[in-house]
Order: C-alpha cells, then structure tokens, then sequence
C-alpha cells in the first residue's frame, strides 16, 4: 500500500482535508529524520557517544541530602555500609583532595554551566571501589557521564596515592613500633615477630597478549595473574607492599624481586631491636623475623610451618604457627571484603591502573586502621550527627611528629631541604655478611628449635 492508497482510505473515513494534510506531514517529517539518522551512522562507522536525554543539572545528586547534610537521611553506619569508609575519613578526603588534584573542584565550562561538585566525584569514586560496579551502573545515582566518571576516578587515585602515600603506603615502622609489635606477638607466644608475610592474586582478564606471558601462572589461572605481597600485623596494619613487576607470577619470584626484602639483604631495613628479645628465658639478640608459609626459603628471618610434624611437640608448633599467621590471610579477606574491586577478574587496559588502583585500596585500609587505633572513629558509635571533636587534618599532618606534617617528613614543608641524601653503599664485606646472616639456615633452625621449645613450654604452663 502506497501512500495516495492511505490518504484515499482516509478521505472516505470521513476525515477532512486539514487532518489528512497534518498526518501526511508528520509521517513524512519522521521519515525524513529516520533516513538521515541511518546516513549519518553508516557515514560515522560506529555508534559513537550519542548525548544523553538528562534533564537534570550536573551534580543534581541525592547523596549530600542522605548523607552529608547537617540532618542526614542516613547515619554514619549507613555511609559506611554503602561507600565503605567511615564518614570521618570521607571528611579528610573531600578536605585535602582537591588540593592536591585540581580537577576534583567543581569548575565552569565554556557554556557558563557548573561542573560536578566534590562531593560526587569522591562519592562516586568511593562507591566503585567498595562495590566494584562499572561507570554505567553508577550513571543513575551520580548523574555523570561514563567518561566524566572515569576522569573523575583517575582523578581520585592520583590524589590519594600523592597525598596519603608517602604516610601510609610502605612507610617503614620506627623502632618504637617495631617493639609494639613485637610485644604484641610475644603476648601471643612468639617474642621477636613483626609480623606475617603472604601473597594475594589478582586476576587481570583484559591484559594484551605481549604481556601475558610475564604474568601467567598456570597454577593459579588461564588468565595473567598479579601476585601481590603484603607484610601485616596482628591489627591489620599493611607495613609493605608489592606488585606488578613483571615476571613475578608466583610467591618466590615476588620475593626475589620484593624492595622489602632486598633491602633486609643489603642491611638497609630495621631487623634488630636494641635490647634484642627474651626468647626461653634469653635475652637474643637475632634477627627480627616474619611468619609465612612453606613456599618461603629457609632464612634467619623466617620462622616456617613444618608440614611433616610427627611428634605432639611439633604438631603444636604448627598449629600455633599457622592460627597466628592468619593475619594476613584475615588482611586479604578484609581488604577484599571492603573494597570488592579487588575481587574477581579486573578489565583495566593498563596495568598502571590496576596497581593504582590495588594501592590506593592499601592507603585507605590503613588510614582506617589508624583512626581506629587512635580512637578517631569513637565520635561516630557516640552520634551519628556529631562530628568526633578532633582536627581530622591535624590527625594526619601531624600524628605525633610521625607524619607527613612532622618536620622532615615526607610532604612537610621544606622536607625537601630536610631530608638527606640517598645513604652510602656499605663495604662489600659488610654487604656479604648482611647477605649471610638473612640467608642462613642454620639461623633459621636454630630459631626453630628455640621458638618450638618456647611454644611447647607454654603449653605446659597452660
């Protein structure tokens, strides 16, 4: 049927002239609009970025009403079930962010129009990390673009990794820490202990193909694998950090390779307490050391579990062993659990990205573990509608005279003037007996023997 048949039928309805002429317009006028919709994306190529139908002003979003208003919609224990950092540290964030990374202010385009507030972006951001979502799950709540949502995320890991990390990402402990720590662990029976060292994986599904090789690992999966070492202690607190060189697909390679512990064979890492620790009713003055798995070598500054126990007394070491060495693996799960980014196969392109991202997940972990040792999250539990009475800033800049405020610090005024130089290579024999005392193995059994004993005898008292 042609259209002189459709406005024949018309006229013979009944219809009158000016109708019929209306109808015939319109139908022309959307066909006219179909045909030049079809040439124009057959001329593009491809689908490209159609603007949206948004009604709404950019930063018209929901969450400072039920969040961040003076009266709230939601407590503070709803924010931190949704975004997944307590309220307070969103406080330090939405303050010292923007300093750093200017792109996270709300600025004006050509057109006069304000961009999104601070508030969306770190909001937005948060939300990602703790649920893993992609930019098109989060278009609804945030009202941004998918490409403003991604620049508004690199954004956010540039700033927090430049702002926090020099404080809270592989900052060595001083030697006062070091004794906490280990006191902590003597009270759990192993004197001497500064904590527990494993590896996590993450699965890196859209890695190009000239780089798989370097981080395949057919043990783990069929997809490139990232293995990720992490040295914690008993409150979870990540003191060393590592990933991403390439060619480091199991625990071994990670360790060949790991700064950490490259540094603790060059005699440049803090392996010894001054008054040393008492160990069987001895004072010792060994090596401080770490509690991991069988797939670690047999060094002065591992204390491993034995896989091949036939006595009670070496079947209670093991078990006391692997119960305490939990921690790390209680580290991953709560690291994983809380930022659920980290979970599952990653999609980034790039594996800057991907360790960007694994970093910043690390210094955000660890600035809650400090607020909580430092009582900083006792405000919120007290009321939700209050803020805690402290200088959330001056917490971090200056905790106490440890910090990047602390003179001398890292990113503290004329730090830079302050800080001396790259220290002198030691003597070559110094450099060879550092290298001996870590990879001793007699060190190793000797610290075996004296800790099985100690274990065992506790038993006994017990």
């Amino acid at each position: 049927m042609d259209i002189d048949d459709i406005v024949d039928d018309l006229l013979e309805g009944g219809g009158d002239e000016g109708t019929v002429a209306g109808i015939c317009a319109a139908a022309a006028e959307a066909a006219a609009v179909c045909v030049m919709g079809d040439d124009a994306e057959d001329a593009r190529g491809w689908g490209g970025r159609a603007p949206g139908s948004r009604t709404l002003k950019r930063g018209d979003c929901m969450w400072f009403a039920q969040y961040l208003a003076p009266v709230p919609v939601y407590s503070s224990r709803h924010f931190r079930k949704r975004f997944r950092v307590p309220l307070t540290l969103y406080r330090v964030l939405e303050a010292e962010l923007p300093a750093v990374e200017l792109t996270l202010l709300q600025r004006t385009d050509c057109t006069g129009r304000q961009g999104h507030p601070v508030f969306v972006k770190i909001l937005n951001s948060l939300r990602r990390l703790g649920n893993g979502a992609s930019f098109e799950d989060l278009d609804d709540q945030a009202h941004m673009s998918v490409e403003s949502q991604r620049q508004a995320f690199m954004a956010f890991l540039r700033a927090v990794r430049t702002r926090f990390g020099p404080r809270f990402l592989n900052q060595e402990p001083t030697v006062a820490e070091l004794q906490t720590i280990s006191d902590r662990y003597a009270a759990r029976g192993f004197p001497g202990c500064i904590g527990c060292v494993d590896c996590m994986k993450l699965i890196w599904k859209n890695c190009p193909r000239a780089l798989k090789g370097q981080y395949h690992n057919p043990k783990d999966s069929k997809l490139a694998v990232l293995s990720c070492e992490a040295v914690v202690d008993s409150d979870l607190y990540c003191w060393h950090w590592f990933a991403g060189r390439p060619g480091t697909n199991n625990d071994r390679t990670v360790l060949d390779n790991s700064p950490f512990f490259l540094d603790v064979l060059a005699g440049r890492r803090q392996m010894h307490l001054p008054g040393g620790y008492e160990l069987n009713g001895q004072q010792r003055d060994w090596l401080l050391y770490l509690l991991g798995d069988g797939a670690y070598p047999r060094w002065a500054i591992f204390f491993l579990p034995n896989h091949a126990a036939a006595t009670e007394k070496e079947k209670h070491v093991a078990m006391c062993q692997t119960s305490v060495r939990k921690d790390v693996e209680r580290f991953f799960g709560c690291l994983q659990g809380r930022f659920k980014i980290l979970r599952g196969e990653r999609h980034e392109w790039s594996d800057e990205t991907l360790l960007l991202i694994a970093q910043v997940c690390i210094i955000l972990h660890n600035m809650i573990v400090f607020m909580r040792k430092s009582r900083a999250l006792d405000g919120e539990a007290a009321d939700d509608h209050d803020h805690p009475p402290i200088d959330l800033v001056a917490e971090f800049d200056e905790p106490d005279g440890d910090g990047p405020g602390a003179p001398g610090a890292p990113g503290a005024p004329g730090a830079a003037d302050e800080q001396p130089g790259p220290p002198a290579p030691a003597p070559l024999h110094a450099l060879l007996g550092s290298y001996d005392a870590v990879m001793s193995e007699d060190g190793h059994m000797a610290l075996r023997g004296a800790l099985s004993d100690h274990l065992w005898n506790l038993r006994g008292e017990n």
